[in-house]
């Protein structure tokens, strides 16, 4: 590989070739990290202040320092990007794609203030959510207004607590349990479901909603179209 000195480096260089300065390999990237430094801390500086102490702290008339200016803008975007825009929030001009507000790219670090020429930290903006609709509402631990299809309902719910066993049929003594023929009592306990009836201890409810049979916890056992005072009370209108 060919050397150079901090003098005659090269301005471009292969995304893939390092710099070799002073007989000793060195990644561009270890160029920029010195640049990236001076920018935070140059933060509440003006930006004309510090752009000139950059100037004569890194020696411009090296090709290396002076292409490391060209890369000020990754850490820091320049007064000429920013504008103020009709909602009176900065904007930052983008090279590819339209406009954004500042704060929006996810990569923006620092920015120079175009009202006071004041170097400053990009304060990101968190993504705001749109509130999921409303499609429930609890009116008491017995009721609930419920909106399906565009209409909302007024649902009566109710409890269960059922526990279903399997026993065995009547008319049926021996039961084959893959090529053997067992009595009830023999029969292993996962295989009762496929030749057993089942027994409930109670009733088990249908959701109503669902249309699906419930034998644990709240199911809607009834519903009506709620009225529009119901519909006032709970805020929904």
């Amino acid at each position: 590989m060919r050397e150079f000195s901090g003098e005659d480096a090269p301005m471009r260089e292969g995304i893939r070739r390092r710099y070799v300065v002073g007989g000793g390999r060195k990644e561009f990237g270890e160029f920029l990290s010195p640049l990236k430094g001076q920018v935070r801390k140059a933060c509440g500086r003006r930006y004309d202040a510090f752009y000139g102490d950059l100037c004569r702290n890194f020696d411009m008339s090296t090709p290396t320092n002076s292409h490391l200016l060209q890369h000020l803008d990754q850490y820091l975007i320049p007064p000429k990007k920013i504008f103020v825009g009709e909602d009176r929030k900065l904007w930052v001009r983008a090279e590819f794609m339209p406009p954004y507000r500042l704060g929006e790219g996810r990569r923006d670090e620092f920015y120079v203030d175009p009202r006071d020429g004041i170097i400053k930290k990009v304060k990101h903006r968190k993504p705001q959510r749109k509130p999921e609709p409303v499609t429930r509402v609890e009116v008491d631990k017995d009721h609930v207004l419920h909106l399906i299809d565009g209409t909302w309902f007024f649902l009566t719910m109710k409890e269960v607590n059922v526990t279903k066993t399997y026993v065995k049929p009547e008319g049926r003594n021996l039961f084959d349990c893959h090529g053997k023929l067992l009595p009830w009592e023999r029969v292993p306990q996962w295989l009762r479901p496929r030749h057993g009836t089942v027994q409930y201890s109670g009733q088990p409810g249908r959701d109503i909603v669902t249309n699906k049979i419930v034998e644990k916890g709240r199911y809607a056992a009834s519903k009506r179209t709620a009225s529009k005072k119901m519909l006032r009370d709970a805020g929904l209108r």
